[in-house]
């Protein structure tokens, strides 16, 4: 299973809750008196100095954050298949990174060698301000360098990952090719993710082919990707959030419990389905037929949020009102207080970029 120790390379927007992740910004070094060291290390006023942060780490983190931002799902015939091909893309993200990693490190490495010169020239100057900005630039030169290797080895860690998470999902295409059609599969993104059998037991193999009574656990910082329905259907599990498998069969149709947390879902299984496509929670039953929706359980409720199609919403509460909601609808039922207002969802807040 990934582990912490991984770079954060996603950042799945909940279009349920208004916080998003903001990115630092980093202000652009000024011309100093001494010299101007590369990365704008410095910045003298006076005898006051300033570190400021290397403009270059503000590019390398942008870019590492926003390269999975979207996912890669191109839809094929099997699970095995599906899963093959975003892995094989996960992979090259991996590679870009770790690329990107290696560079930082390398213009890390240079900088300390410009900063240890500068320090060198003016260490005999008698103006003690440009020696203790000289001073400082080296110590954060050095810090820089520290940090890079840092992130590069983590750059290696996730490649290395990924490369196993291919690996499994050659050996899932080969089971395929033996066993016939596999319905459904976990792919771990990040994080903790744990699989338990219906007897509770915990399963070793994250790719191996699901079955009804599995439970998927993310942790706080966990994530997954779920192939469902013989490749006809996706789900993304954000972290702090709980699924079982409970049906899962050509003829009786698929189906799912959300028991806690966040789950996106795509569907588009009617050739594949002779039944109903459908997600449970605690409190209410969605009823699903080609459609994009998001889905959240909690103590006392269930939030719905659907992006396409539609999707029919009935509380387990007896003579609740059934609903129907459109995209760009979302409600909440809550078992204390019933059915909320239907509000708009901001569309570029709850579309999940599929990579199609």
């Amino acid at each position: 299973m990934p582990c912490q120790d991984s770079i954060r390379l996603e950042q799945h927007v909940n279009p349920l809750w208004p916080n998003r992740a903001a990115y630092p910004s980093f202000p652009a070094p000024p011309h100093h008196q001494i010299q101007d060291i590369r990365f704008g290390l410095t910045k003298i006023s006076g005898r006051r100095t300033q570190i400021i942060h290397m403009k270059s780490l503000k590019l390398f983190f942008l870019m590492v954050f926003g390269l999975l931002g979207g996912w890669h799902p191109a839809y094929a015939e099997d699970v095995s298949q599906r899963a093959q091909l975003y892995a094989e893309r996960l992979k090259q993200d991996a590679l870009v990174v770790l690329k990107a990693a290696q560079n930082r490190l390398g213009e890390a490495d240079q900088t300390l060698q410009e900063t240890r010169a500068i320090e060198a020239d003016v260490s005999s100057s008698r103006d003690p301000a440009a020696i203790a900005v000289a001073r400082d630039a080296v110590a954060e030169a050095e810090r820089g360098v520290l940090e890079a290797r840092q992130l590069s080895e983590r750059a290696k860690a996730l490649l290395a990952r990924r490369e196993k998470q291919l690996d499994d999902t050659r050996l899932l295409a080969a089971l395929e090719k033996r066993m016939g059609k596999v319905h459904g599969t976990v792919f771990p993104l990040e994080g903790e993710v744990r699989m338990f059998n219906a007897q509770g037991e915990p399963v070793s193999d994250p790719l191996r082919p699901l079955q009804v009574g599995d439970r998927i656990v993310t942790g706080k910082d966990g994530s997954a990707r779920l192939f469902l329905a013989g490749g006809n259907a996706d789900a993304l599990l954000e972290p702090g959030s709980e699924m079982m498998i409970t049906e899962d069969n050509l003829d009786e149709g698929f189906r799912a419990r959300l028991d806690r947390g966040l789950a996106r879902i795509r569907a588009n299984v009617q050739h594949y389905l002779k039944s109903r496509f459908e997600i449970r929670t605690p409190a209410v039953a969605i009823a699903v037929r080609g459609t994009e929706f998001s889905v959240q359980a909690f103590q006392d409720g269930t939030h719905v949020a659907v992006t396409k199609g539609m999707v029919h919403v009935t509380p387990n509460a007896a003579a609740a009102e059934a609903i129907d909601l459109k995209a760009g609808e979302e409600r909440e039922w809550s078992m204390t207080g019933g059915w909320g207002p239907v509000t708009r969802i901001v569309p570029s807040s709850s579309q999940v970029d599929w990579g199609d």
